[in-house]
């Protein structure tokens, strides 16, 4: 009986001896440096109190979060296709076009996730046959002539809209200058899109859509994130395309 309570002290003596060394150390509430220093009779060098008495600062992980850098959308080829001169128009498709209709959207920021207003979308496609308003990539154009192109502007908080139809698909010309070696390619089913504005770096690149076969075999395209879904919205389809600028300098 003796042995039992002289262990029995010597476990409550061990506790508090224990306990003395820790609110010395200032950590005498395990897991949780809040408590642990407001409990401790001063800060040791480098401590510091957690910002809301509880949080546990080690297990805790949106206490450790900090903003990460948005990934810039990446560049694709220009092609030879592009024409100066397009109208502003949030709709590229002339009357009585054949093809699916998709309304693309999405919002422009900066590599700190900060919408960026007033920034030009360029947008240029081929019909629903595969084919450009031009004959070949070295007609000139009138503006009058233009078709499934056009220029949007996004808005105060970065958002954009605009109404074109889904592509259809086409082989490169042969001989086509700097494209020779992909004479006769079946390019996948695309979207052109560059961007104007002060103060962001230009971005030349393509959207392609989910399940299109010929992505794989595209030596652009098969490198490309730039691949949206397409999902039914009434009578017509919706896709989404966030761009990530990066900021001058």
């Amino acid at each position: 009986m003796q042995d039992d309570e002289h262990h029995h002290h010597d476990v409550e003596f061990d506790r508090a001896t224990r306990r003395s060394i820790l609110l010395a150390l200032g950590i005498a509430s395990v897991g949780s440096v809040a408590t642990s220093a407001a409990a401790a009779p001063r800060l040791l060098p480098g401590m510091r109190l957690a910002p809301t008495p509880g949080i546990d600062l080690i297990n805790d992980k949106p206490a450790h979060a900090l903003p990460k850098p948005l990934v810039a959308t990446a560049n694709d080829i220009l092609g030879p296709f592009w024409r100066a001169g397009a109208p502003f128009n949030t709709s590229l498709v002339p009357k009585g076009a054949n093809g699916r209709k998709v309304a693309v959207s999405g919002t422009v920021r900066d590599t700190d996730g900060k919408p960026v207003e007033g920034v030009i979308l360029d947008f240029w496609n081929a019909d629903d046959a595969g084919k450009y308003d031009l004959e070949n990539p070295f007609q000139t154009l009138m503006p009058n002539e233009y078709r499934y192109r056009g220029l949007v502007k996004s808005d105060a908080n970065g958002k954009y809209s605009v109404e074109t139809i889904v592509p259809g698909k086409y082989r490169i010309p042969p001989q086509l200058p700097g494209f020779e070696s992909f004479d006769g390619l079946l390019r996948p089913s695309h979207i052109h899109l560059m961007t104007s504005h002060n103060g962001t770096v230009p971005l030349i690149t393509q959207i392609y859509f989910t399940g299109d076969p010929e992505i794989a075999r595209d030596p652009w395209a098969s490198k490309s994130k730039s691949i949206v879904g397409l999902d039914k919205a009434g009578d017509a389809l919706a896709a989404r395309f966030d761009i990530v600028l990066l900021r001058m300098g």
